[in-house]
C-alpha cells in the first residue's frame, strides 16, 4: 500500500481499474476547465546538445507505475494547453522528488496551491509538484534532495477540485530569470522509469 501521511486516515485500498475510472472521470472535467482532445503517446524530446535531455524519472506518486500516469499533458483547461500531467490519488499520498536535485522555491498560494519547484542536479531541469495538502516536515529552500525523497503530501489547495486529489507535476528546462516559474514544459511520461516508491 502505497505510504500515506501518518495523520490522515489510511484510505481503502485502490485497484488500479477504479484509479482508472476516477481519473477518466477527472479528466473529463479537468482541473481548471473542460479537457477536449485525443490521448498522445509521448516520445522522448530531444533538445539541444548544450541542454542534454531530462534525466530517468521515478514517478513522484507513491506506488504509481509509470504506465498508470495518465496522459493529460496536452489537455485543454480554461481555454489553454495543460502542458502538464495530473495524476490523481487519494489525498495524503505521499509525493516524492522525480529526480536528485534541490528545492528551488516553495509556494504556499496561487492556482497552485501548496507547491514546490525543485531542479535536478544539473540545474537544467526544473519540476513542479502543486495542489499539496501540506510539505514535509523541514522543508525549506536551497535543501538537497534525492530521488524518492519525501517533498510533501497530495490535497486539493489552488484551484484543484475539492473532491479531488492529485498532483498536479510539469516537467520544464530551467531558467533563472525574471519568468523563473515559465520553462518551455516536456511531456514527462516519456522519462518516467521508475514506480514512485520512497527512498
Amino acid at each position: 500500500m502505497p505510504f500515506l501521511r501518518s495523520d490522515h486516515p489510511a484510505p481503502r485500498l485502490w485497484h488500479s481499474g477504479m484509479l482508472r475510472v476516477i481519473a477518466s472521470v477527472f479528466l473529463a472535467a479537468g482541473c481548471a476547465g473542460r479537457t477536449r482532445g485525443t490521448a498522445t503517446t509521448p516520445s522522448p524530446v530531444v533538445t539541444d546538445v548544450t541542454d542534454g535531455t531530462p534525466p530517468a524519472l521515478m514517478v513522484p506518486v507513491d506506488g504509481v507505475s509509470p504506465r498508470r500516469v495518465p496522459d493529460t499533458f496536452n489537455a485543454v483547461r480554461a481555454g489553454r494547453t495543460h502542458r502538464a500531467i495530473d495524476i490523481v490519488v487519494p489525498r495524503g499520498t505521499a509525493v516524492l522528488a522525480a529526480a536528485s536535485g534541490q528545492v528551488y522555491r516553495i509556494r504556499h498560494t496561487g492556482p497552485g496551491g501548496l507547491a514546490v519547484y525543485a531542479t535536478d542536479s544539473t540545474r537544467r531541469w526544473m519540476f513542479y509538484y502543486a495542489h499539496l495538502d501540506s510539505f514535509r516536515e523541514g522543508l525549506v529552500e536551497g535543501m538537497t534532495l534525492a530521488q524518492g525523497d519525501l517533498i510533501g503530501f497530495v490535497g486539493t489547495t489552488g484551484n484543484a477540485p475539492p473532491d479531488t486529489p492529485h498532483l498536479h507535476f510539469q516537467l520544464m528546462h530551467a531558467r533563472f530569470d525574471a519568468r523563473w516559474w515559465d520553462g518551455e514544459a516536456l511531456d514527462p511520461r516519456a522519462y518516467f522509469v521508475k514506480t514512485g516508491e520512497p527512498r
